[in-house]
C-alpha cells in the first residue's frame, strides 16, 4: 500500500497525518506536529506556511516509504529468492529447478501470506510450517528437503548479519 496523508490544524499548528500499512495488513495513522503555525502576521505568510507544512508532509510520506520499502526488502520471501538466485550459480541447473520448485509449490503459499520479516521467523512458524506439510501428505524426507531452501536462506542471512 502507498504511504498516504493530509494536513490538519490544531491547537493553531498544522500537523501532518499519514497511514501506513502494517506488517499484520492493518492501516496504521501517524500524526507529527509540523511546528508550523496557521496564521501568520500577514496573508503570504498564512500562504508561506501552508506551503512549509505541505512540504512537511511530502517529506515525511517519502520518508516512510522508503522505510517501508527497507522492510520489504528485508521479507523472508525476499530472502528466498536472492538465495534461489545465488544457487543458480553454485549447482547443477537440475539442483536448482528443484529447489525452484520446492519454493515456489511449498514454501512461497505457505511464508508469502504471512509477510514475515527474515528476523521474525520463529522455530514455532518452522514447526506450524513442517506441520501443515506433513498434514497435506508430504512426506519426512519431502519436507527435509523444502527445508533445505529455508535453511539455507537463514545461513545466507547470517552471512549478511540480518539475523543472529
Amino acid at each position: 500500500m502507498k504511504v498516504t496523508g493530509s494536513l490538519q490544524k490544531r491547537k493553531g499548528f498544522y500537523y501532518a497525518f499519514i497511514r501506513v500499512l502494517t506488517n499484520n495488513g492493518e492501516v496504521k495513522q501517524i500524526s507529527k506536529s509540523t511546528g508550523i503555525r496557521v496564521v501568520g502576521k500577514t496573508k503570504r505568510e498564512n500562504n508561506s506556511n501552508l506551503r512549509k507544512a505541505n512540504k512537511f508532509l511530502e517529506d515525511l510520506i517519502i520518508e516512510y516509504e522508503e522505510k517501508e520499502s527497507l522492510q520489504s526488502e528485508e521479507q523472508l520471501i525476499v530472502w528466498i529468492d536472492e538465495w534461489l538466485q545465488r544457487k543458480k550459480k553454485e549447482v547443477k541447473l537440475n539442483t536448482w529447478e528443484a529447489y525452484e520448485v520446492y519454493y515456489r509449490v511449498h514454501l512461497k503459499p505457505f511464508f508469502e501470506p504471512l509477510k514475515l520479516q527474515i528476523d521474525e521467523v520463529t522455530p514455532r512458524i518452522v514447526q506450524r510450517y513442517i506441520d501443515t506439510e506433513y498434514n497435506a501428505g508430504q512426506s519426512a524426507k519431502s519436507i527435509q528437503k523444502y527445508l533445505t531452501v529455508l535453511n539455507g536462506t537463514f545461513e545466507t542471512a547470517c552471512d549478511f548479519g540480518a539475523i543472529r
